[in-house]
């Protein structure tokens, strides 16, 4: 999903101060963005009518003007660094929609034979995941998707799901995690730039979709001119009453984001429908350091960034991940301080061969899918899900003013011990209340990996809550 690894380090340089305002002290801290810090243990948003403040004395939160300069440091794998300084503006509520999308990705081996009705209430739109695309460089007359023990959509899914509920608009996703290779393929070579467009449009009509999302991680900078190309001749074969989304990645200080400019969103805007954030997986097993998965400070962070570069929040929608994330080895910690603490990183994470070894990963809120993860896969679920389900639920694992949830477990053997991180059906509601009047929407990854499956659960219920109650 992502090359080599790469840290950023963001700090605020100077803000417009007038009169402090009542907030946490702390004597080192960070701005992540004109409302939001951190320093070593602890992360925090500053109160209504504040803004984060760079050497404020140790309160980080102050009264003024809402734009400040932001300056990223990047080190690449070969230690060099380079720095960038910015001007932010906290001013996306004006660009809003008011948040009455809800979006849901639906994996494919999360199917179980199907949903419910409950699990749609409030959603407007399902993205089936993934297409198989393994034969799209050459025509194609029959289409599939990725297949799934867990059981596969055909060309009665869509129907099946508007008969729950009429209003629903049903899209397919293209790519997805390491299955995107035949995306870059197609957008690197003309000839089979035409052809793969063309599959596209045959897979819609087969399946009798209403669009599709673009799910490629990641495009390159030198990809632009080309991947512009590319979704302008998908929007001229597809037609102007078809839906076209594109998922972009939550590491801003990253290659990830590479390609998405002010340049290239400029480009694309009249393009493209929605832009669907993955505020998620932030922490990944190329990480050096705990840090929450999603959340608020993830949240503020990656929207932050994507509003600089031209993203229209009316479009955006921001993700949710129905899973806690998990990873073992971690030593130098402790639970009063679960963030911030060093990771083993790729080279014990990552198997040279297959890749995921799952010594990190996702444990879905449904535990009906751990049997489905291959031997491997259920083994590892199977071992973690009690670890998860003893966590502390007194309210300690809650990061304080963060909307999102961290626990180390220190109680097990040397290379058991774990760090957790996830985002809770409250985290889920409060981070949709605040955002709802400056986005578009919010999107979930996926269906039927909440806590009553196919049912839905109490996360999405949080989430159907806000967006229902969005105005």
């Amino acid at each position: 999903m992502r090359s080599a690894s790469v840290l950023a380090i963001l700090s605020v340089l100077a803000a417009t101060v007038i009169n402090a305002a009542p907030a946490p002290t702390d004597a080192v801290y960070t701005c992540d963005s004109a409302t939001t810090w951190h320093s070593q243990d602890k992360t925090g948003t500053c109160p209504a009518g504040t803004v984060c403040s760079a050497n404020a004395a140790g309160n980080p939160c102050q009264s003024g003007s809402s734009t400040f300069t932001k300056t990223e440091t990047v080190t690449g794998s070969s230690g060099s660094t380079n720095t960038k300084p910015t001007d932010v503006t906290n001013d996306s509520g004006s660009n809003g929609n008011g948040g009455t999308r809800f979006v849901a990705y639906w994996e494919n081996y999360a199917n179980l034979g199907g949903t419910q009705a409950t699990q749609l209430d409030g959603v407007t739109h399902v993205i089936l995941s993934f297409a198989d695309l393994r034969q799209w460089a050459t025509p194609q007359q029959n289409f599939l998707f990725a297949h799934s023990t867990n059981g596969d959509f055909d060309a009665s899914t869509a129907a099946t799901l508007k008969g729950m509920k009429s209003d629903l608009k049903v899209t397919a996703a293209l790519g997805g995690w390491g299955l995107d290779a035949p995306i870059a393929a197609a957008v690197r070579g003309a000839g089979a730039m035409s052809v793969f467009i063309d599959n596209t449009v045959n897979f819609v009509k087969q399946f009798n979709l209403d669009g599709i999302d673009i799910d490629w991680e990641f495009p390159a900078k030198n990809d632009v001119p080309n991947f512009v190309t590319f979704i302008k001749q998908l929007r001229e074969k597809l037609g102007k009453d078809k839906i076209i989304s594109i998922a972009v990645g939550a590491r801003t200080d990253t290659s990830d984001v590479e390609a998405y400019t002010k340049d290239t969103f400029t480009q694309l805007n009249d393009l493209v429908d929605m832009w669907n954030v993955m505020t998620y997986d932030y922490v990944n097993r190329y990480s050096t350091k705990t840090e929450q998965q999603g959340g608020g400070r993830v949240v503020d962070t990656v929207m932050a960034y994507y509003q600089q570069q031209g993203m229209p929040m009316k479009k955006a929608n921001i993700g949710f991940a129905m899973n806690a994330k998990y990873f073992t080895n971690v030593q130098s910690c402790s639970a009063a301080k679960p963030i911030g603490c060093p990771l083993p990183g790729q080279s014990y994470y990552e198997d040279k061969i297959t890749g995921d070894n799952f010594k990190s990963g996702w444990l879905r809120f449904n535990s009906g899918l751990d049997s489905g993860l291959g031997i491997n896969g259920t083994k590892w679920a199977t071992d973690m899900r009690p670890k998860f389900e003893a966590r502390p639920k007194d309210g300690s694992t809650e990061i304080k003013g963060d909307l999102s949830n961290a626990w180390y477990d220190g109680n097990q053997p040397e290379l058991d011990r774990t760090f957790w991180t996830w985002t809770s059906e409250k985290d889920m509601g409060d981070t949709c209340k605040e955002w709802k009047t400056k986005v578009g929407g919010m999107m979930v990854w996926s269906m039927n990996h909440d806590d009553q499956g196919q049912a839905g659960g109490s996360h999405f219920k949080a989430l159907a809550a806000c967006v229902k109650g969005a105005k």
